[in-house]
Order: structure tokens, then C-alpha cells, then sequence
């Protein structure tokens, strides 16, 4: 909550100050934390805001200090370095899409087209309420191989893997607070 009552666009705003006055520089953020790093939803903010960094093109962020070993927030960010527990990370070039920034679900993507990969970050931030999620994987209709890692707090367990060969769609459940990568291999 903030006593803003309208978006302030903090990272764009910093980027147009670069551009303005240190033009070819990048933005960096530094020595962040949200805390409730015991807390699911801790883990939530934590993977929706990496997903906001790497929608923005933001260069650096630091977190301060480091996230706990049995904390929450680790989990965010395996989500986006080391998913798979082979150190496949989100993909480096970040893809528009229609889905957006949703009170209830928040989506980001991106790929690497020398690895002929793309990565989708789904999260689901409502409390109490499953989420349908529908993917539309048109532009990658030769995919190989879809793959889904999803951590779900409620499971008591790191990220599961569910490997499915989808035909343009990719559709599941996503529980509440939970998080999700789905890899396309094309």
C-alpha cells in the first residue's frame, strides 16, 4: 500500500532520468528486500518482481543480504536461475505478451533463439483461488518438447516437473500462490 494513489512507474522513470542525463549508462537497483522470507506470499512478490526487472530490461538489482536456505524467496529465484536443478535460467530476450500485468496472474517471457528455447513465468498471486491458466504457443508450432516446473507451497516440496507435448496450447491449474515455468523447446 502506498499513500500514491496512481502507478509510478519507478524503473521506467529512473531509465528516462538516464537517458536524460547519462545517456548509454544502465539502471541498477540496489540492496532490496521485501522480507516475509518465511511467508509463501514473501516468495510471490519476490518471483513478481524478477519478472518486473526483466520485463523493464533493468541491468542489475541487488538483494540484500541473500535469501535464506530454508526460506521462501529462494524459490523465486530458482524459478529464474535454476529451474530444472541443471541451471537452465529464463531466457535472455524478453518477449511481449498479451497477457499482461493482472491483478490475479502475472506472466513473462522470454527467449533465447540460439538455444531455440523459451521460457514462461506464470504466477499465480491470488490467496485462496485456483487459476486456469491457457497459454497460447502459436508462434513456436514446431515445438519439440513443452515442459512445466511449478512450486506450489502447499505441496511441502521443491519444484515438480510435468513433461507434456502440446499442440500450440499449453493449459493447467495453478493453485494458489504458486509459481510456474513453462520451457519450450522448438
Amino acid at each position: 500500500n502506498s499513500w500514491i494513489d496512481e502507478k509510478i512507474f519507478f524503473i521506467p522513470r529512473l531509465q528516462d532520468m538516464e537517458n536524460k542525463f547519462r545517456p548509454g549508462t544502465q539502471v541498477s537497483i540496489g540492496e532490496y528486500n521485501f522480507r516475509s522470507e518465511w511467508d509463501n506470499s514473501g516468495a510471490i512478490a519476490q518471483a513478481d518482481v524478477l519478472g518486473v526487472f526483466a520485463s523493464t530490461g533493468l541491468y542489475a538489482a541487488q538483494y540484500w543480504d541473500y535469501p535464506k536456505k530454508d526460506g521462501s524467496h529462494r524459490f523465486a529465484f530458482l524459478l529464474f536461475r535454476n529451474y530444472d536443478d541443471k541451471k537452465s535460467a529464463f531466457a535472455d530476450e524478453w518477449i511481449e505478451n498479451s497477457v499482461g500485468y493482472q491483478d490475479k496472474v502475472s506472466v513473462y517471457a522470454a527467449q533465447n533463439s540460439k538455444q531455440k528455447r523459451v521460457t514462461i513465468v506464470v504466477i499465480n498471486k491470488n490467496l485462496d483461488q485456483k487459476e486456469a491458466v491457457k497459454l497460447d504457443l502459436k508462434p513456436w508450432p514446431t515445438a519439440k518438447s513443452v515442459k512445466l516446473f511449478s512450486w506450489n507451497p502447499n505441496a511441502k516440496q521443491e519444484f515438480t516437473k510435468t513433461q507434456t507435448n502440446l499442440k500450440g496450447k499449453a493449459s493447467f491449474d495453478a493453485p494458489p500462490l504458486s509459481m510456474h515455468m513453462v520451457e519450450v523447446l522448438y
